[in-house]
């Protein structure tokens, strides 16, 4: 088995099926497909998953919901590729080759330890386009590249070995946000890292509210700054990334108190102002 794909799945049926399909027309066909289903009351999402009768899909219910780092050690655990690619639930591999273009390229260059791919954000109610994270390049140092860059690079975008993964313990199930930010400063310990510059994976900013932004953004930064402390180091870039990731937390604490200036950003930068949910 070459690849094992893991999706892990909690009450969003709406994307599920574009998701599977994404994956299930890939032009490398020597794969697994892992769907864990961490809601075990979730009847939609289990009716989407069994309409499919492709052999190649695994599917595991967990007997009780277990959150995002747990339920991807389950994949982990059940895999049998020589490799691992991560697809969320709402996100959406753009090209059909990617996993046979990434495989190609790991199996090429020894020394890298993991491919990530560029991504494009959009709005979940019109799919209008966000931003877009890209960047063609070779990252050697891979610890200090994560204390530049923020955001890095989607989760959805990569592939790595599944030994290495299971070297390095898996994603910390301690960490409901940031485990993907931890697991590669894990495997940057392995080797580099490549970023390629094609676009290959929607991914959906799933939001009714602002609030839900503010809320959602403050809770990822204060993960994100926890697993930035746990890699700590005595540098200037570690200390840079520090304190800007400090003062977004604080920023994001006092706006989910007075949120109307973030409304007036996101009015600004993509046309929205969702202060009441979206039709």
């Amino acid at each position: 088995m070459k690849v094992s794909v893991i999706i892990t799945t909690y009450k969003r049926p709406h994307y599920l099926s574009e998701a599977i399909g994404s994956v299930l027309k890939q032009s490398l066909r020597d794969f697994e497909l892992i769907i864990i289903n961490d809601d075990p009351d979730g009847k939609e999402v289990e009716k989407i998953i069994l309409s499919y009768r492709d052999p190649r899909i695994i599917y595991i219910k967990n007997k009780e919901n277990l959150g995002g780092a747990k339920s991807l050690n389950v994949g982990l655990k059940q895999a049998k590729g020589e490799y691992i690619a991560i697809l969320d639930d709402d996100d959406v591999w753009l090209n059909i080759d990617k996993l046979e273009k990434q495989v190609s390229l790991l199996e090429e260059r020894s020394d890298y330890a993991m491919i990530g791919a560029g991504s494009i954000t959009v709005d979940s109610n019109n799919e209008k386009e966000i931003i877009k994270t890209a960047g063609e390049q070779e990252i050697t140092n891979v610890k200090n590249f994560l204390f530049r860059k923020s955001p890095y690079f989607a989760h959805s975008s990569v592939l790595y070995r599944r030994r290495d993964a299971l070297l390095v313990g898996g994603y910390d199930e301690s960490l409901p946000r940031g485990k993907d930010l931890d697991l590669y400063f894990k495997l940057g310990k392995l080797g580099k890292f490549g970023i390629l510059k094609e676009y290959w994976v929607k991914h959906r900013d799933v939001f009714n509210l602002e609030r839900d932004i503010i809320r959602t953004r403050y809770i990822d930064s204060l993960f994100h700054r926890k697993v930035l402390w746990r890699h700590r180091e005595n540098s200037f870039l570690f200390w840079l990334a520090y304190f800007r990731i400090s003062l977004r937390c604080l920023l994001f604490f006092f706006l989910k108190s007075l949120p109307f200036p973030y409304y007036i950003y996101r009015r600004c930068r993509y046309g929205k102002f969702s202060m009441a949910k979206n039709n």
